[in-house]
């Protein structure tokens, strides 16, 4: 096997605080770090999840619950607290088994409460609304657990070399040419920071056995997860030739998925895109390498193509602020963004209702102002970035070409490394547009 090692390629994270990257997947939470690798259950949660979420469930606590209610929370919880049993024996902090109810599928959310009285009021039934919201909770499950098996699934192939790519290789592996995703082995270099915080005197080789040991060891956890819901779900009092039953399902399915499990989809697809260019990236430089290059063509050969991601990047920026904007979606910074006023000269203790009221919304306009106005200037920066890096871009190739540096087979493959950058940040940026629009939908729905 060929390992392509000190490989220091684009790493196109959706969690970096980039302005490209910082997608805003996360419903409330826009500046997620996924440095440590936790369970995506728990992450992708959070899409749909946020501090008023959390506020709402010790409230439900708080209330009396129903004998069926109890049920449920006494059975999640023990599957949870089962997990984590099972992690700290394995040594793992892979949280498989997420800790909390989204807030759409709380009893007390109108949405869900609609949903039931739509499924229940034309045919007579015996389900409760404690029922439907544990079916929902087991498909939710079952839903994610098979895409993030599907994820997983990816980087295995990646892994042992048996990753299908879309380009023609003009010299075809000997060996299988494999690749460990960074996610991989982050987390593995995550375990090994940990213990040695708890001073433990065993560390894990992060190696091609130890990434493959791990990967397994996850399918296996997600495999077993799924076979658990699975096994839940046929246990309910569901026949399966029953029409009713089998079309409540259908429009718990579509319920969950245009709540949450879309965002879901997205994320997946950009993670597993990013795999994949990855690996493409490989191959194409494994090509390029078996051309013999000496010390100056491979540095002319990192310093182009860093140049050309720097320049596809910068252009994104810029068209993906757009996009913020015109979706009313900023960045963290500006959306958290309030203009300081004078301790001394609180709003609030003017007694005037009426003028207390005018002053409140002269502030709230200025401060909106400000933030479109901050909008503005972070375009423009961007922008002056973006035809920097271009002209840098240019005048380089232009003098890689014209001093005959590199020979035609070595162009030639430049020219495709630089067209699968291309298709990498084309493709993940519709993504993120997909993911703001389908952010912004959600977020209206809500104030209806």
């Amino acid at each position: 096997m060929t390992d392509i090692n000190n490989y220091d390629d684009f790493n196109f994270d959706d969690s970096s605080d980039d302005l490209l990257y910082e997608i805003g997947l996360t419903m409330d939470n826009s500046n997620q770090v996924i440095a440590e690798e936790k369970c995506l259950s728990q992450k992708l949660s959070q899409l749909s999840t946020s501090e008023d979420d959390r506020k709402q469930i010790n409230e439900s606590k708080r209330s009396p619950p129903s004998p069926s209610t109890s049920t449920i929370v006494s059975t999640v919880s023990k599957k949870i607290k089962v997990d984590h049993d099972y992690q700290q024996e394995n040594n793992s902090d892979d949280d498989i088994v997420e800790e909390i109810i989204p807030n759409y599928l709380l009893i007390n959310n109108s949405h869900f409460q609609q949903l039931f009285h739509a499924l229940t009021s034309t045919t007579a039934t015996s389900l409760t609304i404690e029922g439907i919201q544990e079916i929902a909770l087991l498909l939710r499950q079952i839903t994610i657990l098979n895409l993030q098996r599907s994820l997983w699934n990816i980087y295995l192939q990646s892994g042992i070399g048996k990753l299908e790519t879309d380009f023609h290789q003009s010299i075809i592996p000997n060996e299988s040419v494999f690749l460990w995703p960074s996610e991989v082995k982050s987390t593995l270099s995550m375990k090994n920071k940990k213990q040695q915080q708890q001073q433990q005197n065993e560390l894990t080789t992060i190696n091609h056995n130890t990434c493959l040991k791990y990967v397994n060891k996850m399918l296996d956890q997600y495999m077993n997860h799924l076979i658990d819901y699975e096994k839940k779900l046929k246990n309910k009092n569901f026949r399966p030739n029953n029409l009713f039953t089998l079309q409540i399902k259908d429009d718990l399915m579509q319920y969950i998925e245009q709540q949450e499990i879309r965002m879901i989809r997205i994320e997946i697809e950009s993670k597993i895109a990013i795999v994949k260019y990855d690996y493409q990236d490989h191959l194409i430089e494994w090509e390029y390498n078996q051309l013999i290059p000496n010390s100056y063509q491979l540095q002319l050969w990192k310093n182009i193509i860093q140049l050309k991601q720097e320049k596809e990047k910068s252009k994104y920026e810029v068209t993906l602020l757009k996009q913020r904007r015109l979706h009313h979606h900023l960045p963290a910074p500006l959306k958290s963004l309030q203009l300081p006023l004078l301790s001394t000269l609180s709003i609030d203790t003017i007694h005037d209702l009426k003028i207390r009221e005018h002053l409140m919304n002269r502030y709230r306009k200025i401060n909106e102002e400000t933030k479109s106005e901050m909008m503005t200037l972070y375009i423009h920066i961007a922008e002056a970035k973006m035809n920097e890096n271009l002209i840098k871009f240019n005048e380089n190739i232009a003098q890689i070409r014209s001093n005959q540096q590199l020979t035609q087979s070595m162009m030639n493959i430049i020219e495709r490394r630089f067209k699968n950058i291309d298709e990498r940040f084309e493709y993940l940026y519709q993504l993120k547009v997909r993911a703001l629009e389908r952010q912004n939908k959600t977020l209206s729905n809500r104030k209806i």
